[in-house]
């Protein structure tokens, strides 16, 4: 049996059942491989790994490309972990704050989860302006070059943080990407000093970005919600100062208004929906949420 279908549960394995699922899990992180590939990946037959993919096509969950024999996981796919995080609340009852920082900001907002060493988008709702940012659901994104994966990385656990730097690959994207493990911890030590995240053109020339972790019950970051623009829209200069300290000082602004308005508004009554923690202001112009917190099921 191949390393990647070990199971501690020895008693109550079910061969086909784990290939299917370490086939799904492949194409999730590979798109886009053929049979060969999930064949050597797996570690078993081609042959087997065929009859598997036939029945996930037929079922609905993987796409195959007739012209290049490969295969993709399918859009039934993407709504079955739609529901679940639905199920789970996450994406629900966040959708009102999402809604309340692309209108205040004028921004694209969305909100992503951590699974494994990668993060991925849950839900997206973008700016209304006719130039903006637009991140499809499902999407998967590296954890040290952006706001949504500093805002996960930074408030884990010190042993789980260590071991999830170190399989990030620190890959340059853009001259202001992070590509040492010195410069990754100490931005993510002033990340926890700050309770929020940026990213000033770290993933894409151009793009600016601001998030903040989401919390559950017992302090641990299961997601990210944050607002990302065109760098001469989303100015470094709406933040109060960069993590090195070097960003010019804000000056007012309708943003800054809003947050106020937000921060006086009533905390939910009911106790089954997410904790919206007060509103925070960075500096005085973009508003953001401090923490959030749901509820342990």
């Amino acid at each position: 049996m191949s390393r990647h279908l070990q199971t501690d549960n020895t008693n109550y394995r079910v061969p086909s059942v784990e290939r299917a699922m370490a086939i799904i899990d492949r194409l999730a992180a590979h798109p886009g491989s053929n049979l060969s590939q999930l064949a050597t990946h797996l570690g078993v037959t081609v042959n087997g790994v065929f009859r598997i993919c036939q029945v996930l096509v037929s079922l609905g969950h993987l796409d195959r490309d007739e012209h290049d024999k490969t295969y993709r996981l399918s859009p039934k796919m993407l709504s079955l972990g739609h529901q679940s995080m639905a199920s789970n609340s996450l994406v629900g009852v966040s959708i009102d704050l999402l809604r309340l920082l692309r209108d205040e900001v004028g921004e694209t907002a969305a909100i992503a989860t951590r699974s494994g060493a990668v993060g991925v988008v849950l839900e997206c709702l973008p700016a209304m302006q006719p130039f903006h940012f637009r991140l499809e659901p499902g999407t998967r994104f590296s954890l040290y070059s952006n706001a949504p994966g500093k805002a996960l990385l930074a408030f884990l656990p010190e042993p789980e943080r260590v071991r999830l730097c170190r399989q990030q690959k620190l890959v340059s994207s853009t001259p202001r990407t992070i590509t040492t493990q010195a410069a990754l911890e100490a931005e993510l030590a002033s990340v926890r000093q700050l309770g929020w995240a940026v990213d000033l053109a770290e993933e894409i020339e151009g793009c600016h970005c601001v998030g903040a972790p989401v919390f559950d019950q017992r302090r641990y970051p299961v997601g990210a919600i944050w607002v990302c623009g065109p760098a001469n829209r989303l100015e470094s200069g709406r933040f109060p100062r960069s993590l090195s300290g070097s960003w010019p000082a804000p000056g007012p602004s309708r943003a800054g208004s809003a947050a106020r308005r937000w921060t006086s508004r009533p905390r939910p009554a009911r106790d089954d929906v997410l904790h919206v923690a007060r509103m925070r202001r960075l500096g005085s112009s973009v508003p953001f949420p401090s923490p959030l917190t749901i509820p342990r099921r």
